[in-house]
């Protein structure tokens, strides 16, 4: 049975689904709290639990009912709005240790949740790991993490995204707009094992163009508008225009349920 907050997580989600032309659900890397002095009070849950028969542990029932809330939206996505997105934001360890040399927040045991199991299970379509280091700080590696975190992606056959904290930028001598600039392109490098893209976090460096960051992005990598890849097996969508192409231009008939469609130009083909 669903917990009071799952259920009205769910919700929530069903009526953002219902009620708007939305491309995505995106969850953040906040499920249990993260580690402070104060205990979460989840002891009536976790008794009543054990009191009809529950035999796990409090670290497996917490993750557990993690894993319940983001299979419940998986579902409830699939049978509602196939066409929309879903994907999270975990923290960008997975546990100590993973890969060798990693040190850091064991986010499985601290706020109980198993992004791997996520992937594993086809519950999310997309992972963005929150890379939030420079590359030059070893013990959270940033080459390392994404390569590690590719490898999963690719191995469930999902998408990698990767979070950056663009943000940081101009913090200390190491967020630099090289730095930054670095990240995407290995980001970039890890392609064929399914990195996709970056998100940064946040928005304010880039429209403010900081030390000439937008500059630089645009020049390297964000010169041209570029499409969002598919959804594997995503199902539910309008069917493809018609187009007819001629000297007056493009005249396009199709469903209103299209908002916007690509068309590429094949210069070799046009000097025929």
């Amino acid at each position: 049975a669903l917990l009071e907050g799952q259920a009205q997580t769910l919700a929530v989600i069903h009526d953002i689904l219902a009620r708007y032309d939305i491309d995505g659900i995106h969850f953040d890397d906040y499920f249990y709290p993260y580690p402070d002095d104060m205990p979460f009070p989840d002891s009536a849950s976790y008794d009543a639990y054990r009191a009809a028969g529950g035999t796990l542990s409090r670290g497996d029932f917490r993750r557990a009912n993690v894993n319940d809330l983001v299979e419940s939206v998986h579902e409830l996505i699939r049978q509602e709005r196939p066409d929309v997105r879903y994907g999270i934001s975990p923290f960008g360890i997975y546990r100590p240790g993973i890969p060798e040399g990693i040190v850091g927040l064991d986010q499985y045991d601290a706020i109980y949740a198993d992004p791997v199991r996520w992937l594993e299970e086809g519950w999310v379509d997309y992972l963005a790991p929150q890379l939030y280091w420079p590359t030059t700080q070893t013990k959270q590696a940033y080459g390392k993490l994404l390569n590690w975190w590719a490898g999963q992606a690719d191995a469930a056959g999902k998408d990698l995204y990767v979070g950056n904290f663009t943000n940081k930028l101009g913090e200390g001598g190491a967020w630099t707009v090289a730095e930054l600039v670095k990240q995407v392109r290995l980001t970039r490098q890890a392609r064929d094992q399914g990195a996709l893209g970056n998100i940064h976090f946040h928005i304010n460096p880039i429209k403010q163009n900081r030390a000439g960051l937008t500059t630089a992005l645009v020049d390297e990598f964000y010169g041209r508008p570029a499409a969002a890849p598919p959804i594997p097996g995503a199902t539910g969508r309008p069917p493809m225009p018609r187009l007819s192409v001629s000297e007056e231009g493009v005249h396009y008939e199709g469903s209103e349920e299209i908002r916007y469609f690509a068309l590429y130009r094949d210069h070799k083909l046009c000097r025929r």
